[in-house]
């Protein structure tokens, strides 16, 4: 159970704020900067064969493991 809550952060990262960014990034005029073109959608790949939301999750899992390490999110 130490272990589950050891890594929680890298969960949260992961599982919510992935997903959130994402989506923020979808909704708003943000995904016009990310250099793909604005009306394809967001299950078509954008770099490394991958879609928005796979990116922000795995960029949202490497900052909780980031915060595990150093013991703060920023």
């Amino acid at each position: 159970m130490e272990l589950i809550f050891k890594y929680l952060p890298v969960l949260f990262g992961g599982l919510f704020l992935g997903p959130v960014t994402a989506e923020i990034l979808t909704r708003s005029s943000l995904i016009d900067h990310l250099g793909r073109p604005s009306g394809q959608a967001d299950a078509e790949q954008i770099a490394l064969g991958l879609s928005l939301t796979q990116l922000c999750m795995i960029a949202g899992a490497l900052w909780g493991l980031v915060a595990v390490f150093r013991g703060r999110w920023i």
